[in-house]
């Protein structure tokens, strides 16, 4: 009768030190789900007129092998890196495929910031995953490619599904035999990160000069332009409830944003109700209410409301449309 108390202890002790890994194994896969990649190709194109930056954002590995980048609404900054290590802001956009051109050499750092969803909402991405550095000399083009990865939902419930079976496995056998189940790999586990929650080409001449932090240091800036829009212009089937969202050549005086700076207009609704606020350095519109069906939003940005720290604005309002889903 002893034999299978016996027995137990045995068995237990024999899964546990093979049951650990892999549930590590599982618990790691929650923690780069929804995670990205990102792989720089220096080259040289032969000639002298200062280095580049070409940036392409695909949504997963399939889009990579169509060579379709198409994945608007990343986040993507870009910085210059000096020896001391200090960064100074060169472009931000949120288009699926731009680039920088006439950069002096030097080190430089890009940024996966943040994804939106269909929404406009922003999903931050995992410090670990979302910046890498590089360094580039005159005539030389770094082109970097962004994957962003998802990992399928029904992988997702299957892993679950195994770790609580072999979590109540080693439970069971602990309790039947009296004995404290084996610790988790501490070493490991402690250290995993928490789970993340699940074209155009721009002279490098009309950028901002000098670190935002260190007034004395910057030259005279040219006005702020508007890099990059979310949604895309003419774009179709956009969420009803979305926050209108742009990127500027320049980063902004806080201050002089006022809550009417971005107006919507709906072609069946009319004006539309909301305010506009900045974050991440986005500016965007956040509505009081949802669109209506299959109707076409206009998004106006009033030139008086976005102003570069140096006092320059937009030189004219800025205006896109886009499609309402049914």
């Amino acid at each position: 009768m002893r034999r299978p108390a016996l027995f137990l202890p045995r068995l237990r002790d024999r899964l546990a030190p093979r049951m650990a890994p892999p549930l590590a194994a599982l618990l790691l896969l929650f923690s780069v789900a929804g995670c990205l990649s990102t792989n720089v190709n220096v080259r040289s194109d032969g000639t002298a007129d200062g280095a580049g930056v070409l940036v392409r954002v695909y949504k997963d590995a399939d889009a990579v092998q169509a060579q379709h980048a198409e994945a608007s609404g990343s986040l993507v900054e870009l910085f210059s890196v000096d020896r001391r290590g200090a960064e100074t802001f060169v472009h931000r956009s949120l288009a699926g495929e731009w680039g920088v051109s006439q950069l002096p050499p030097g080190k430089y750092r890009l940024r996966v910031v943040a994804v939106l969803d269909e929404g406009g909402h922003i999903r931050e991405t995992r410090s670990g995953d979302r910046e890498t550095d590089f360094t580039l000399k005159d005539g030389q083009t770094a082109e970097v490619k962004i994957v962003l990865k998802k990992t399928p939902t029904g992988l997702i419930v299957v892993a679950a599904v195994t770790v609580v079976i072999l979590v109540v496995a080693l439970a069971i056998l602990g309790a039947k035999s009296d004995i404290k189940p084996p610790p988790p790999p501490i070493g490991l586990l402690s250290h995993l990160p928490p789970p993340p929650p699940i074209n155009h080409v721009v002279v490098a001449s009309e950028l901002w000069v000098g670190p935002a932090t260190d007034p004395a240091r910057r030259e005279p800036s040219s006005p702020p332009r508007v890099t990059s829009v979310f949604p895309e212009p003419a774009s179709v089937d956009v969420a009803r409830r979305v926050m209108p969202t742009l990127t500027l050549s320049q980063p902004l005086d806080e201050a002089k944003i006022r809550p009417d700076t971005i107006l919507m207009l709906g072609s069946k609704s009319g004006m539309v109700a909301g305010a506009t606020n900045v974050h991440l350095g986005l500016l965007r519109f956040v509505p009081s209410r949802e669109l209506l069906p299959g109707e076409t939003a206009t998004v106006t940005v009033r030139a008086s409301g976005v102003v570069n720290p140096d006092g320059r604005r937009l030189e004219s309002d800025f205006s896109w449309s886009f499609q309402v889903a049914q």
